[in-house]
């Protein structure tokens, strides 16, 4: 048995032990906290060194000169037309009209209000964010930079991001920086964290911090991760907006906007099922879902073997064609404007496939399955409580 003093001892080790674990737990907690002020520190130099450097003229260069490729290639046509060609989504467009297209048609109403120049965008994967940003490119006439996590990645640490805010500063057009997959470089902070990763967030809040005073630049950013955004980088968005999934209402207005150019055979009952079936479903889900379906009656002319010929010379599948194959001995193959034929003998530019109907819709969705879970839903409204 151990002796009395020897258990004493090692109690005593185990005290000893816990009070060093916890020395280092606070110590931990100071450096982390002395770093962020460091950080916030530089970001403040950075700007004071921004003002200087405008103030002193150091901008007056030709924006041509000043710009990167990376810039230069990042310039994107819109690729949609504005607001009204996203389904859904109406509060999320009209808070964004308001953000950002009021203030250049109607500035008179901004003279005592501050405007936005920072807005987050985040939410499950295939809402439209991306989509948005576009949008109110094309929109508000702005030049649309489409930049993402690897565009800031450059042998000169920080120089990337510098060149990016100066060139949209110098240039007198209303410009939109969009930083997709945000996460991708404002990572919250670990005590593990490379000093290269550490220095390229530093150096994007610094430029961040410095937009505030340039009225002709905008950045919106995306993430469907906005948890794991750095506290100091998601406080420089004066604007965070969720985007959702689509609800019953807007599922509708989606499913019309993506199927305008096509004939559908439907009934309400139908419609209403599809709906229903799709609930939990992202706008990329219901636009691979469409996908599908429409290509449904284009599968089927390769089993079709039976046609008929309309009276604009097109071949269509033989109605009842899967029973005349079944009983093909019973059927009359001389019937006029009907022929027995594979569809690669068929001549090119004259096959017409049928309508598509519903009930393609509803096959479809057994086969295209939500890419969003209950559990990743749960995170976001967790995320939208107030801090």
């Amino acid at each position: 048995m151990q002796s009395h003093s020897h258990v004493n001892e090692q109690s005593n080790i185990l005290d000893k032990l816990n009070l060093i674990v916890q020395a280092l737990e606070e110590a931990l907690k100071m450096f982390i906290k002395l770093t962020e002020k460091f950080e916030h520190f530089l970001a403040v130099i950075g700007a004071l060194s921004m003002k200087v450097k405008t103030a002193s003229g150091a901008f007056d260069e030709e924006p041509e000169c000043a710009a990167p490729n990376v810039v230069k290639d990042g310039i994107e046509s819109p690729t949609v037309g504005g607001l009204h060609e996203i389904a859904g989504l109406r509060g999320i467009k009209n808070l964004l009209h308001t953000l950002v297209i009021l203030p250049r048609t109607q500035p008179q109403l901004f003279e005592n209000r501050s405007k936005t120049n920072c807005i987050l965008l985040y939410g499950p994967p295939g809402t439209g964010k991306t989509r948005l940003a576009n949008a109110l490119a094309a929109e508000s006439g702005a030049t649309f930079h489409s930049m993402s996590a690897g565009n800031f990645m450059s042998p000169n640490v920080g120089e990337t991001e510098r060149q990016i805010f100066q060139y949209l500063r110098a240039n007198d057009r209303f410009a939109i920086l969009f930083i997709d997959e945000i996460d991708g470089i404002g990572r919250r902070r670990t005590t593990g964290e490379h000093d290269y990763s550490r220095r390229i967030k530093t150096e994007l809040m610094a430029q961040m911090t410095t937009v505030d005073r340039c009225p002709n630049v905008l950045i919106i950013a995306a993430t469907n991760c906005p948890w794991d955004l750095d506290p100091a980088i998601l406080r420089r968005f004066n604007k965070q907006i969720y985007v959702p999934l689509p609800n019953s209402e807007e599922r509708l207005e989606l499913f019309q906007l993506l199927t305008r150019n096509t004939e559908i055979i439907q009934t309400p009952q139908q419609l209403q099922e599809l709906i229903q079936l799709c609930d939990g479903f992202s706008g990329s889900d219901i636009s691979t879902l469409v996908h599908a379906a429409l290509e449904i009656p284009l599968t089927e002319l390769q089993l079709t073997t039976l046609w008929s010929k309309t009276v604009d010379g097109f071949y269509e599948p033989f109605k009842g064609f899967r029973e005349a194959e079944t009983n093909a001995h019973e059927f009359d193959t001389n019937v006029e404007d009907v022929c027995v034929n594979q569809l690669r003998s068929l001549p090119a530019f004259s096959v017409r496939a049928r309508p598509v109907s519903v009930a393609d819709f509803i096959d479809a969705a057994e086969q295209v399955h939500k890419t969003v879970t209950y559990e990743e839903l749960a995170k976001y409204e967790a995320f939208k409580q107030p801090k």
